[in-house]
């Protein structure tokens, strides 16, 4: 670039940092002051068409404004610093009274009677965890949303909960479809971690929140085991499918869930060395609009002469798309079947990732694998294609010692409340098994 004053002229080179992508720290931020002040005197001095007063001007008048940006940035920057370092202590340190938990780890968990009763067998504490006789004597107080019959409202009531403090110490669970947005949970929620299973991750406070499995399948939950029983031996690649679907798909362009029907272009390319099925059924054809009432219809006719459901599990891959929400109870039977999962998902209101289930004690990166809607299926196909079967088999193993471990039935309240108690203690949490401590602010 060539700078002309009084028909004096200097050639200025671009340097390659940016005056707004300077260092961060002050001593950096010193250090790249001085240099690029020196460069800037350097590359005006050595312009033959200038006269030495010009270049110490033009140098100095470079350098000055650079310097000031620098200063101005890195005063926002430690402004930036420290409104988060202020949110995680608010969120992982101050909404826990340790004072509660000095004496064990106790529950309370609110049902629709207002009792310890409790009638739903997902949120049942284990044995070994002492029950509080009211909210104001627990360590940690669970509150379902489903604990009001209009769930679909702003969770606004829970302010009027005896002994709610704010939220602290609490643990707000949702597993409705919706879920419970960032601005519910500044408007409402106030210090309570939040366990949903529509959890993304603009939503999703690490060290405080729970990413839930959705609970339930559409085989019953008592026939989890049995499918585990009849397949979770059989290995991966020996399997007489390679990558399977049965279920509801949302036909109505934007409606959640609608990224499904996409799934049918992988059965396309099935081959006789790489089967795959994928069979789907419109959901409620009441309301669907004509011109896709013929494409349900097929649908239905295909789904006549389709494997049967339980037929479908035996296979390497099983896809897991989203469906109402990311969450989906088919996750329960893929993992009881020890097929290794293939997340396929995208929520409907923003483009956020999906935090898949208790995220921190599965380590999903090593026995999944993880696609958006409007992937094209040449490419979920080829990628699944080149994991060579040494990897499949450590996949599979993964898969099984998750559901043992997290997802079974008899282990998932376990799973939940073991999470409970590591955010309740403060002290430290574990990452996929393997204990990390905790950020102190």
């Amino acid at each position: 670039m060539r700078l002309c004053v009084f028909n004096h002229c200097a050639r200025i080179y671009c340097l390659t940092v940016r005056c707004d992508a300077a260092l961060d720290d002050r001593v950096g931020l010193t250090l790249f002051a001085l240099v690029g002040s020196a460069a800037l005197l350097a590359v005006a001095f050595v312009s033959g068409r200038c006269r030495t007063q010009l270049g110490v001007l033009v140098g100095v008048l470079l350098a000055v404004p650079c310097i000031l940006h620098l200063i101005r940035h890195e005063r926002d920057v430690q402004s930036g610093i420290a409104e988060e370092r202020d949110v995680a202590a608010l969120h992982a340190h101050r909404c826990w009274d340790r004072q509660r938990c000095l004496h064990g780890f106790s529950v309370f968990v609110w049902q629709k009677d207002n009792s310890t009763a409790h009638n739903v067998p997902w949120w049942t504490p284990p044995a070994d965890v002492a029950i509080a006789p009211d909210p104001d004597r627990a360590c940690a107080v669970v509150v379902p949303r489903s604990l009001r019959k209009d769930e679909w409202r702003a969770p606004s009531w829970v302010a009027k909960l005896p002994g709610w403090r704010g939220g602290r110490n609490h643990v707000f669970i949702d597993q409705s479809d919706h879920g419970t947005t960032w601005a519910e949970r500044r408007a409402h929620l106030g210090c309570a971690a939040l366990a949903q299973s529509h959890m993304e991750l603009t939503n999703y406070v690490h060290e405080l929140d729970i990413s839930l499995p959705l609970e339930g399948s559409r085989l019953g939950v008592g026939a989890l085991d049995g499918l585990h029983a009849a397949l979770a031996a059989t290995p991966a690649a020996s399997r007489p499918y390679w990558l399977t679907f049965r279920g509801t798909t949302y036909p109505k362009p934007g409606e959640a869930g609608s990224g499904r029907t996409s799934l049918l272009d992988l059965a396309r390319l099935s081959t006789a060395r790489r089967p795959v099925v994928v069979v789907e059924q419109c959901f409620r054809m009441h309301g669907i609009p004509p011109e896709q009432r013929a494409f349900c219809e097929s649908l239905d006719r295909s789904k006549e002469s389709a494997p049967p459901y339980l037929a479908l599990f035996n296979s390497t891959f099983a896809l897991v798309p989203g469906g109402r929400q990311p969450a989906s109870f088919r996750l329960n039977e893929v993992m009881a079947a020890a097929c290794i999962p293939v997340f396929v998902s995208g929520d409907e209101r923003t483009s956020s990732p999906y935090v898949r289930p208790f995220d921190t004690k599965v380590d999903w990166g090593a026995i999944s694998l993880h696609f958006p809607f409007g992937e094209r299926a040449e490419v979920i196909l080829a990628t699944l294609e080149a994991i060579p079967k040494s990897r499949l088999l450590r996949m599979q193993l993964g898969v099984r010692q998750a559901w043992s471990r997290h997802f079974a039935p008899s282990r998932v309240a376990r799973t939940f409340y073991g999470l409970v108690r590591e955010r309740s203690s403060g002290a430290r949490v574990t990452l996929w098994g393997r204990p990390q401590e905790v950020m102190r602010v």
